[in-house]
């Protein structure tokens, strides 16, 4: 018998991912904008109630119409998340200051909602740095994509692949819902992959038939039909053997 537990747990973020993306673009919220020109944000409110002052961290939150929702942005989120050139290194895109350089006190001076649905954002008590000398120059922009990823907690973890339900089932369960699956159809027909990566993502458990005899590659194989193997010290795969009193607890 084959490694297959490590191979489940090497596998599963493949198996997500393969789901994932065959849906993905079926599922895009349109981002409506919220300004149409450039705005200046002011450096203080005036309360409708009262006549004092609110404070700048009050606007620490960036709100943009997503998907018919306002949903906020935080502003130290949005700064960290630059991607220019001068914060993203343009060929090994290593980001180029820590996240810990930002001062607290960053915040939003301009704000553009473009009609192609990225946001233009010019930024003050920006990191001071040779490009931004003054810290009150620094401009980012973030596409519809991004704005869309980061909108609301449900899309950051389908952008990540782990919103895919696992059903935790009994004999009873799978009685009505195992799978047996065709070796040759496995192999080389992507619908019955799809079929078999599907029940895997929420069963954790198909059965091929049909294998070759004598066939010793045939789990690895199989297995890189989903994804490429992670190969340790004991290969790819390798044999686990049931021996009395063992000291291996694998």
């Amino acid at each position: 018998m084959r490694g297959l537990p490590y191979l489940t747990r090497t596998l599963r973020p493949a198996v997500s991912g393969l789901l994932r993306a065959t849906t993905a673009t079926a599922l895009l919220p349109r981002l409506t904008r919220t300004h149409t020109h450039t705005l200046p944000i002011p450096t203080s409110l005036q309360s409708k109630n009262k006549k004092k002052k609110i404070s700048p961290f009050s606007l620490k939150r960036l709100r943009i119409t997503i998907g018919g929702q306002i949903l906020p942005f935080d502003s130290l989120f949005l700064r960290d998340a630059c991607r220019c050139v001068h914060c993203v290194h343009p060929s090994t895109q290593q980001k180029l200051f820590q996240t810990t350089d930002i001062p607290y006190e960053v915040r939003p001076q301009l704000f553009e909602a473009r009609k192609d649905g990225s946001v233009r954002i010019v930024w003050k008590n920006d990191l001071v740095t040779p490009q931004n000398p003054t810290g009150q120059q620094h401009e980012s922009v973030y596409d519809f994509e991004f704005l869309r990823r980061y909108a609301t907690l449900r899309n950051r973890v389908r952008a990540r692949f782990n919103d895919q339900r696992q059903i935790l089932w009994d004999r009873k369960v799978m009685e009505k819902d195992v799978l047996f699956v065709d070796y040759e159809d496995y192999m080389k027909d992507d619908q019955a992959l799809f079929k078999a990566v599907k029940q895997l993502s929420l069963y954790g458990l198909i059965f091929i038939k049909g294998i070759p005899a004598g066939m010793s590659d045939a789990v690895e194989g199989m297995a890189e039909r989903i994804g490429n193997l992670k190969n340790t010290f004991y290969g790819k795969t390798w044999d686990v053997k049931s021996i009395k009193d063992s000291k291996n607890i694998a």
